[in-house]
């Protein structure tokens, strides 16, 4: 198939006579006397010892150590019409050229339709995609066509049978620069390091031959790095010592009774917007995967990003939905105290919580650059760490606020049906180094529409009189111990553990409820107003001030909202100055029980 140049010089040998060339035949080219004249721009006449040369190619086909000879004759006549004849021959040997091909494998491990050389992927149970493209003659050194013979992987055996089927069953033959592509799905368990997967790599090996018999081959690889979900989300209280021994409370089990969400209320003012979410605050922790992971890199300090991202998954037909916020007290490192010395995070060590320096501090130097997202990478957060000790291990906690969606609108039109509200999900990625290591363990979590499920029974409790200004605000020091005694109240009212665990998880805030309102509960969420409809709150557990309104007479109230009761048990109007407790044993009995400083009920 290669193209073959000769070269053919005519010599008029004669010390008399000029000659004209009347005829030149190649015995396999046939007559090539016209592209001669054409070379030479007319008439081929040689003088007394001249010479004329003039080059022909053709394309010869040739198998392995096959030989091509062609044998050229010149017919000239000289002024006197005499005639001479001379004929000369060339070989051409064709070289067994051994033939080229090229594979190139991918992987799509995380299901993104996106097939590249390696990726990343969280650790269990997937199915992972490969593509495998094989060319032939990449390199352009052979024109033989080549057959597939052999196709290999190292990890899951002879895929040969499989490729011809995704070519209808027939053998793949390659023409110089032809490439068939064919695609084959594996399912993968892989653990973070545990059991020698990270990273996997395998490779695969494909042979061919061309009609002579003679083979090529190359081989390419995928790479699949794993890491580990082991990073938390957690609700509020979790400590890193929590999270480190195994300790720390999932999310969607601790809120399972609200499904494992977020859950946000509408605004009665404007019903498109979000006026609250339950519970206000969460933790995402990260740090735990694979025994420990973000530690010096060997410059003395480390760099850990937090990407948080978030997915429209049912409901508004808005794509966009703003990521949970948090401010620079919301990001803490903690050292591991590794207290069996072995070198890694488990549940015999601890957690020391290291003072982040983001600016001089009198004699002290920085010691972390913290930077936070915005606009669209709102919630994502980058500490570099500029002390980081080179034996230690750390994890890194951040608390992210809930209510940092209030406001958004859901439907442009400003129309808000409940039943198209959307479910967003929110994940979390740490990335060590410019490297995914981890991410959130439950597949991130869900903020959804709070359906109150009964709607028509009333839920607020109002001011039995006229509303007045004036009053002092209610901060959240004065009313964390009557919150306690709210909870203690209905304990000494018989209410199961069941009930006393949704007292404790309930979210009680503080805010400007107009009008005579005192409190709106909603689910597991107990909003109090803010100056009790101006009189201000008397917060004392004994006494009532008899011109504030009782705090505790309304948090008992709105806690029996939450544990199912309605104004036909409860009263629904408090007066100033009025101690009213819905149950009939007043407080007698709440000295018998208490709560310690976790929250969790002792009984006496």
């Amino acid at each position: 198939g290669e193209d073959q140049t000769y070269t053919i010089t005519i010599n008029n040998t004669s010390t008399v006579d000029a000659v004209t060339v009347t005829s030149l035949v190649d015995d396999k080219f046939g007559d090539l006397l016209a592209e001669a004249e054409a070379a030479n721009g007319g008439p081929v006449t040689l003088a007394v010892g001249g010479s004329f040369n003039f080059d022909i190619t053709r394309e010869l086909d040739l198998n392995a150590t096959e030989t091509h000879t062609n044998t050229v004759t010149v017919n000239v006549v000289d002024d006197d019409g005499t005639t001479a004849t001379d004929s000369d021959d060339d070989t051409v040997t064709a070289q067994d050229v051994a033939p080229t091909i090229m594979v190139d494998k991918l992987v799509d491990a995380d299901g993104d339709g996106i097939f590249q050389d390696s990726e990343t992927i969280v650790e269990g149970t997937f199915d992972a995609a490969y593509q495998v493209t094989i060319m032939a003659d990449a390199d352009n050194v052979s024109t033989d066509p080549v057959t597939v013979t052999s196709i290999m992987d190292d990890r899951f055996g002879d895929l040969l049978a499989e490729a011809v089927a995704d070519n209808g069953g027939a053998d793949i033959v390659l023409n110089p620069g032809e490439s068939f592509t064919f695609d084959f799905v594996e399912t993968l368990t892989l653990d973070d390091g545990e059991l020698g997967e990270d990273p996997h790599v395998n490779v695969l090996t494909v042979t061919a031959k061309d009609d002579e018999g003679t083979e090529a081959s190359d081989y390419d690889d995928a790479t699949i790095n794993v890491y580990s979900g082991k990073g938390l989300i957690a609700p509020t209280g979790t400590t890193c010592d929590d999270y480190i021994t195994g300790k720390a409370d999932d999310f969607e089990d601790y809120y399972d009774f609200q499904n494992g969400d977020i859950q946000y209320n509408g605004n009665n003012k404007n019903p498109g917007t979000v006026n609250s979410a339950n519970p206000g605050v969460f933790f995402y922790y990260t740090g735990l995967g694979g025994g420990g992971f973000i530690m010096d890199d060997g410059t003395g300090e480390f760099t850990v990003e937090i990407d948080q991202e978030n997915q429209l998954i049912a409901g508004s037909t808005e794509e966009e939905f703003p990521l949970f916020d948090l401010n620079a007290d919301g990001v803490k490192l903690f050292e591991i105290n590794d207290l069996n010395n072995n070198g890694m995070i488990d549940d015999q060590d601890s957690c020391q919580q290291v003072q982040l320096i983001t600016v001089p501090k009198g004699k002290q130097e920085a010691n972390a650059v913290i930077e936070f997202g915005e606009g669209e990478n709102l919630g994502d957060v980058t500490l570099t760490y500029l002390d980081a000790d080179p034996n230690a291990l750390y994890v890194v906690s951040l608390k992210y606020e809930t209510d940092t969606v209030k406001g958004t609108v859901f439907d442009a039109d400003g129309v808000f049906d409940p039943n198209d509200a959307p479910t967003i999900n929110y994940t979390f990625e740490t990335i060590y180094e410019g490297i995914l290591s981890e991410t959130d363990d439950q597949g991130g979590i869900n903020l959804s529409y709070k359906f109150d499920p009964n709607p028509d029974a009333p839920v607020a409790l109002t001011l039995d009189g006229s509303a007045t200004v004036g009053g002092e605000a209610l901060s959240q020091d004065e009313l964390a111990p009557v919150v306690d005694a709210a909870i203690d109240y209905w304990a000494a009212q018989g209410v199961d553990a069941e009930g006393l665990e949704m007292l404790l998880k309930t979210d009680v805030r503080i805010e400007d409820l107009g009008g005579s309102l005192l409190g709106v509960t909603s689910g597991q969420t107990v909003s109090l107003d803010d100056d009790a409809a101006g009189y201000g709150w008397s917060d004392s557990l004994d006494d009532v001030d008899a011109d504030e309104i009782d705090l505790l007479s309304v948090l008992t109230h709105e806690f029996g909202h939450v544990l199912g009761y309605d104004h036909d048990v409860m009263g629904d109007t408090l007066a100033v100055g009025e101690r009213d407790l819905p149950g009939d044993d007043g407080l007698d009995d709440i000295s018998l029980l208490g709560l310690d400083v976790e929250g969790d009920l002792l009984f006496g």
